[in-house]
């Protein structure tokens, strides 16, 4: 509590994004050091410090809660390890469709790819009512100038225990659509990609969204894309050739090509 407060922009951003969250339900707030006292306990709960940090990518400020500074990090130990997959799984789909769809039809198919976002991905899983003492933020009100808390309904992003506990779950559907509804899709944390033939007019995309509707998890529409070229973890896939050629062609994404070239100038100039 004696700790100065971020800059003025910073300090705005943080408040506004946490605000939004507030009004959306995910924030329960904002209380006093006392009021948290009374709910938990005198030093029976711990604040994790939100702070803002500008991407340019995307020309908005995201928050973070640092899970460092207030020692939530260190106080966890995992042997699990993070699963996930790599795009060339989207490229063994397509091959492995053009060799059976070759040897049926004798010549090779068109393709579709659509490109799926979850919806503040880490905002819908939540902690257990009994670890709520541990999921409390701490930011900067710019409404009473001083800090307030609140508590976080949700997995903090910054907090290194929610990486694993997240991504258990986009597997899992994964591993549902594949098996039993026979959805050619991949995940890659929060993002997802389903590989399908254009004669099944969208099909599997159209599966996926019934799966993850009776699921309960949400996506964003506005990040839903079917396009080709496609864009997915930072790279454009283009399958216009492969119909009459075999041939995709894989090269970065603008932005991601483009921080490269500037890291590189950089190294070059030092």
């Amino acid at each position: 509590l004696t700790n100065k407060p971020p800059d003025i922009e910073e300090r705005i951003a943080v408040w506004t994004k946490s605000e939004e969250e507030r009004r959306r339900g995910t924030i329960e707030g904002w209380y006093t050091k006392e009021s948290v006292d009374e709910m938990f306990g005198v030093n029976r709960w711990r604040a994790m410090k939100r702070f803002g940090i500008f991407q340019e990518n995307s020309d908005d400020w995201r928050t973070i809660d640092n899970g460092k500074s207030s020692m939530h990090n260190v106080g966890t130990c995992a042997t699990e390890r993070i699963s996930t997959t790599s795009v060339e799984t989207g490229y063994a789909v397509y091959r492995r469709f053009a060799e059976i769809f070759y040897a049926v039809h004798g010549h090779l198919p068109s393709y579709r790819v659509t490109t799926k976002d979850m919806k503040r991905a880490y905002r819908q899983l939540a902690p257990h009512e009994d670890h709520l003492h541990m999921s409390v933020i701490c930011i900067w009100s710019v409404e009473t100038s001083c800090w307030v808390f609140g508590i976080l309904h949700g997995l903090a992003f910054g907090l290194a225990g929610a990486v694993l506990q997240f991504n258990r779950h986009p597997p899992l559907l994964v591993a549902v659509a594949r098996r039993i509804l026979a959805i050619p899709v991949i995940s890659f944390f929060d993002d997802f990609k389903i590989t399908e033939l254009e004669d099944g007019l969208g099909s599997g995309a159209h599966y996926f969204d019934k799966l993850v509707a009776l699921t309960g998890w949400s996506f964003d529409p506005k990040k839903d894309k079917t396009a080709n070229p496609a864009t997915f973890l930072g790279t454009v896939e283009d399958f216009r050739r492969a119909p009459s050629t075999g041939i995709i062609t894989v090269i970065p994404k603008s932005l991601r090509l483009q921080g490269a070239i500037r890291r590189i100038d950089e190294a070059l100039r030092n």
